[in-house]
């Protein structure tokens, strides 16, 4: 009888070690633009994981995104980095960052023809889309960094119509003929001027960044809600391994052209030699831990020090970062 009372009794102290050993089944409803971050995604949309609901919003409008986290509809979501700040700051700490996943993919493009270096752009007018997020205030600190007074242009905050009026140049678009746009919109863009027998140049605007800063650009990030956050760790951690293994899918060169038609299957870009020219070119990464609080924490210093109001008035603070222990 001892013995029986003994086995149940490991029994009721081994369950709860076996249950935790499984796989946590919290539903988490994720939110990704359809850009780079939708792209770091599209293997796990693949894969159905009934655990994870990502849906994918346009790349144009980050506000529904924004909105749909703030108002509990997503409990996730793929966001610009100083987007992310500007968040914190507005819900008094309500936001954690969990990974970086994108870093540079600025580009300038020129029609003119007469734009080899930054340095050109003196007293010339430069488009960018989104006004109030990074791409703005990235090519406004370069460019004081610089010493190169030009106009930044914030008329046309549509990428998309930005990317139209660039290639038009005709009736009220002919003053749009330099414009900042990210990737994979630069490489649609490229393509289309190709076919448009339209001249186009272009410059990374990261190497631009990375002679006068020691920083990589960190232009995305994943965040949740600091309280289901909180409360869900271990599912938040299982879900940041399966987003790891999507991303690393994605950037191997192996996979281009499975992970290109899969770029295509879920309306992030609409041809797969384009989407296949593009993803090399994306810089979808995984950075998580220390090397994502040191690089972040730089970059808004120095967007803070440039702008205070491009981080939403402070630089977020340590609660910002989620501790995976």
């Amino acid at each position: 009888m001892k013995r029986i009372l003994c086995f149940f009794l490991a029994i009721c102290l081994l369950l709860p070690l076996l249950i935790a050993c499984g796989p946590d089944d919290t539903t988490i409803k994720v939110g990704v633009l359809a850009g780079t971050t939708g792209m770091g995604a599209v293997k796990m949309i693949e894969d159905a994981d009934e655990r994870y609901e990502i849906s994918i919003y346009p790349a144009t409008t980050p506000e529904a995104l924004l909105n749909d986290l703030t108002s509990g509809e997503v409990d996730l979501a793929a966001i610009p980095t100083n987007a992310a700040a500007k968040l914190y700051n507005k819900t008094n700490g309500g936001i954690r960052i969990l990974a970086l996943n994108t870093l540079g993919v600025l580009h300038l493009l020129d029609t003119t023809g007469t734009v080899r270096s930054l340095s050109d752009l003196e007293g010339k007018t430069v488009y960018v889309p989104m006004p109030g997020q990074n791409p703005e205030y990235i090519l406004r600190h370069i460019l004081a960094e610089r010493g190169i007074n030009a106009t930044v242009e914030t008329s046309i905050p549509d990428a998309d119509a930005l990317g139209t009026a660039l290639l038009s140049n005709e009736g009220e678009n002919a003053a749009v003929q330099i414009a900042v746009l990210p990737q994979p919109k630069v490489t649609v863009i490229k393509t289309q001027a190709a076919t448009k027998q339209v001249s186009l140049s272009t410059i990374d605007l990261s190497t631009e960044w990375n002679a006068i800063e020691d920083t990589p650009i960190a232009q995305g990030c994943l965040v949740g809600r600091a309280d289901f956050v909180d409360e869900n760790k271990r599912a938040v951690k299982e879900f940041l391994e399966a987003y790891e293994a999507s991303i690393e899918y994605v950037s191997a060169p192996e996979n281009l052209e499975a992970a290109a038609a899969l770029v295509v299957k879920n309306g992030i870009i609409p041809k797969a030699p384009v989407a296949k020219a593009a993803l090399p070119h994306c810089a979808i990464s995984y950075v998580v831990g220390n090397e994502m609080k040191d690089t972040l924490e730089t970059f808004y210093s120095i967007l803070f020090a440039f702008d205070a109001k491009s981080v939403g008035g402070n630089v977020p603070g340590e609660d910002f970062y989620f501790d995976a222990n």
